[in-house]
């Protein structure tokens, strides 16, 4: 009875948010998960003194609407929390440019995941909302272009990033 109850313990306590409680760090790269994932917003070098002084009240605010919006954005079916040691790294690079997502590689496998986010465009400068769009749109293409059964890169194999996600979520 006791062996029953521990099991059912187990099973019982092995939520997404018990999980997320008790991780100690990353997941290993190649097994990301769209239902537990975290992320660490960081500050880039690149700006004028301007854009460098809003960087961290951006940073501040993307930190506290990235977790329901990931959550949005998976259909209620993913967690996203922000952490220093996480699974992937957002940079906020306070100049303009192609935000995009970076995989690190060592001897051929997937050490880490960066994704730099732009935070001006031209002469304007990209509001929060702008920039939550943007990194979830880089945090799609983890599964719409290098998740499971995926060719790297673009072509008729891609899917819009909401479709991955959603499917991703239902494993």
């Amino acid at each position: 009875m006791k062996a029953f109850a521990f099991a059912l313990m187990l099973v019982f306590g092995s939520s997404c948010g018990v999980i997320a409680s008790l991780r100690p760090g990353p997941t290993i790269t190649p097994l990301i998960s769209a239902r537990f994932l975290s992320v660490h917003i960081f500050i880039g070098d690149n700006g004028d003194a301007q854009e460098k002084s809003r960087l961290p009240g951006l940073r501040d605010s993307l930190a506290g609407a990235l977790p329901g919006a990931w959550a949005t954005a998976t259909g209620g079916r993913g967690q996203l929390a922000i952490r220093t040691d996480a699974d992937i790294d957002v940079e906020l690079d306070g100049s303009g440019g192609t935000s995009a997502l970076t995989q690190h590689k060592l001897g051929g496998k997937i050490v880490s995941r960066t994704i730099a986010v732009h935070t001006v465009e031209g002469s304007r400068r990209l509001s929060v909302s702008e920039l939550l769009v943007t990194t979830l749109h880089e945090l799609g293409h983890i599964w719409c272009c290098f998740g499971p059964g995926r060719r790297t890169g673009t072509g008729p194999t891609r899917r819009p990033a909401s479709r991955a996600l959603a499917s991703c979520t239902r494993r």
